[in-house]
């Protein structure tokens, strides 16, 4: 399992379309709740993808399941929580009606 940290330069383009896709699903009569299940479900299902491509069989990806669970869920906790902590300190910022 690779353990890359380093962010290319068309991370956060990628990162924006993935967004822009949610709110086009949101904007097309998306439940906001619904929209983000699926693109969480997406994201569980993509990273299962590419840990897949880092093991030679199934038994193998098998004894590193726990690990590899472990390592997606740190990696998730830190952008969760960078991303909580703000639109804490920008809540009125970010909630604000547009208009």
């Amino acid at each position: 399992m690779s353990t890359e940290t380093q962010v290319d330069e068309a991370f956060h383009e990628r990162s924006n379309a993935h967004l822009a896709l949610s709110n086009q699903q949101l904007q097309a009569g998306g439940n906001l709740h619904m929209v983000g299940a699926s693109g969480l479900y997406a994201a569980a299902r993509y990273c299962a993808y590419v840990s897949a491509n880092g093991f030679e069989s199934g038994p193998d990806m098998a004894s590193k399941r726990a690990e590899t669970v472990e390592f997606f869920m740190g990696r998730f906790k830190l952008m969760l929580e960078s991303h909580l902590d703000d639109y804490i300190y920008n809540f009125d910022v970010f909630m604000k009606p547009q208009g």
